[in-house]
C-alpha cells in the first residue's frame, strides 16, 4: 500500500505491524520507512503458516527465526508475536516465551 506511509505520518496514531518475513522479502526498506515514521515492527512468523498442532521445533523456527530476522533488518528485535490466523496452542505459547516474546492476544480471527 504505497500511501500507508503518508497515512501513518498524517494520522499521528500508534501503528503496530506484525510482519511475516516472506511477505516483506522483496521490499524490507518500505517497512523501515514506516518504522521511521513511528510504526512498531513486531513478529508474525517466517512463512505465515498455521502453527497450531505443529511440533515445538517447527514452531520455534517460525517464531524465533522471524524475530531474529526482523531484529537484524530493523535494529530492534520484536517483543510481541501474533500467530497467523490467530491460531495457537500450548506449544505456540511455550515457543513464544522461549523466543523471548510475548503473545499478542487476538480478539477476532481472520483468514
Amino acid at each position: 500500500m504505497p500511501q500507508a506511509l503518508q497515512l501513518v505520518q498524517a494520522a499521528h496514531v500508534p501503528v503496530t505491524l506484525f510482519l511475516t518475513i516472506n511477505a516483506i522479502r522483496d521490499n524490507p526498506a518500505y517497512f523501515k520507512q514506516l518504522q521511521d515514521a513511528g510504526a512498531a515492527i513486531e513478529a508474525h512468523t517466517l512463512t505465515h503458516t498455521d502453527l497450531k498442532g505443529k511440533s515445538y521445533d517447527f514452531q520455534k523456527r517460525e517464531v524465533c527465526g522471524s524475530a531474529d530476522q526482523l531484529g537484524a533488518l530493523y535494529g530492534r528485535r520484536p517483543v510481541l508475536f501474533r500467530p497467523p490466523f490467530g491460531d495457537e496452542d500450548p506449544t505456540t505459547l511455550r515457543v513464544v516465551r522461549d523466543c523471548g516474546l510475548n503473545a499478542a492476544r487476538v480478539i477476532a480471527k481472520c483468514r
